[in-house]
C-alpha cells in the first residue's frame, strides 16, 4: 500500500484563490482544508503532530499532513513547495521518512488544547554509554558519503563541532528518547533533519532527502 495521489485536488483547492500561502496563518489553513477535503475521500488521512520546538500550527505541521499505512507507519506528504519563501505554491511531495500512527491526529480538531494528554517522560536522560555510542554514529553520518561528506566529521576549525553536537543530540535524538521513543526511531528523526538542511541538499544535489 502506498500514498494515494491526490495532487489534482489539492491543486483545485488552492485555485480558488481563497489562500495566501505567504503567511503563517494562511498556510495552516490552507493545510486544515486540504486536510478536511482529503480525509473525507480517504479516512486515512490526518494532521502530522509537531513537537514543542518544531514549527507548527496549533501543534500540526503547518505545510504538510500524514497518511496512515498497514503495520503502524505513516507517511507525510508536503503540500506548499517553498514554504516560508517569497513564492510558495501548492505541491505534492512524499516524504521518505516513515512515520507512526501514533504522530497522526484527528483532522476534523484543528488545534490540540493545552490539556491533552502527551507521551509519558522517561524520568533519566540517556547515559553516558548510550550518548557516546550515539555521537560517534553521529560523528560517521557527518563523514559518510550518503551523509555530510565531511572528512573532518564532528570537528570545525580544529575544534569539536558542539553546535553539530547540541542541534542533533541534544535537540533531537535526547527529546525524541525524553518522549519514550527507542534508539532506532531517535537516530531516524536526526538523520532525517539533517538530510532536509540546506547542507546536505547541496552535498547531494538532485537527490530526495
Amino acid at each position: 500500500m502506498s500514498v494515494p495521489n491526490f495532487s489534482g485536488e489539492v491543486k483545485k483547492l488552492y485555485d480558488t484563490g481563497l489562500f495566501n500561502l505567504k503567511t503563517h496563518d494562511g498556510q495552516g489553513a490552507f493545510v486544515d482544508a486540504c486536510l478536511s477535503m482529503l480525509h473525507g475521500l480517504d479516512a486515512n488521512w490526518g494532521h502530522l503532530i509537531k513537537k514543542p520546538g518544531q514549527t507548527s500550527v496549533h501543534d500540526h505541521a503547518e505545510d504538510a499532513a500524514l497518511y496512515k499505512l498497514p503495520d503502524g507507519k505513516a507517511q507525510a506528504v508536503d503540500f506548499i513547495g517553498g514554504a516560508g519563501g517569497p513564492n510558495p505554491q501548492p505541491g505534492w511531495m512524499v516524504d521518505s521518512f516513515i512515520y507512526k500512527h501514533s504522530d497522526w491526529f484527528d483532522p476534523t480538531d484543528h488545534g490540540i488544547t493545552e490539556g491533552s494528554a502527551q507521551p509519558p517522560a522517561i524520568v533519566m536522560p540517556p547515559g553516558r554509554e548510550e550518548a557516546l555510542d550515539e555521537m560517534k554514529y553521529l560523528d560517521y553520518y557527518y563523514t559518510a558519503p550518503e551523509g555530510l561528506q565531511r572528512p573532518n566529521g564532528l570537528s570545525l576549525n580544529g575544534k569539536p563541532d558542539f553546535e553539530g553536537i547540541a542541534a542533533w543530540y541534544l535537540d533531537v535524538y535526547q527529546r525524541e528518547r525524553l518522549v519514550g521513543n527507542d534508539r532506532p526511531t531517535s537516530r531516524a528523526a536526526y538523520v532525517n533533519d539533517i538530510r532536509h538542511s540546506d547542507e546536505w541538499k547541496q552535498k547531494h544535489p538532485g537527490e530526495q532527502p
